[in-house]
């Protein structure tokens, strides 16, 4: 029986390593945290389902490398069948963090379309430099 939960064991851990990625000294951060502006009417947090092939993630905010990526976001809004589902594009620049929020028309309607609400810079984050 110990035998058999040391082996569980070493495998789990086995997975969490291998399932570990290393970041470089630049990386950029997706978060569906809603970036409080009283200003902005209808704007909910959204729901990261998939940013590229990557999905399941298990910390948030998600660190990806700077680049394009192509976001699936759910509305928060739940109905029969699922939430709606749209995806938005972004060059994300090195050292900082998108946050990717649904934007609906009203309160009424489940209708949204994702944007970038606010950018922030990273600290801890340092852009790489070309040498002169």
């Amino acid at each position: 029986m110990t035998k058999t939960l040391n082996h569980v064991a070493v495998a789990a851990a086995t997975l969490v390593v291998a399932g570990c990625q290393t970041w470089g000294p630049a990386w950029s951060e997706v978060s569906n945290q809603r970036y409080y502006n009283t200003t902005t009417l209808y704007l909910r947090p959204a729901i990261i389902e998939r940013i590229d092939d990557q999905a399941a993630f298990a910390q948030m905010p998600i660190k990806v490398d700077p680049g394009k990526h192509v976001i699936l976001v759910q509305g928060p809004y739940r109905q029969p069948g699922g939430g709606f589902v749209k995806t938005i594009t972004v060059d994300m620049e090195p050292c900082k963090r998108y946050y990717i929020n649904a934007q609906f028309v009203n309160n009424v309607t489940p209708e949204f379309e994702p944007v970038v609400s606010y950018v922030e810079d990273l600290t801890g984050c340092r852009e790489r430099v070309a040498a002169k």
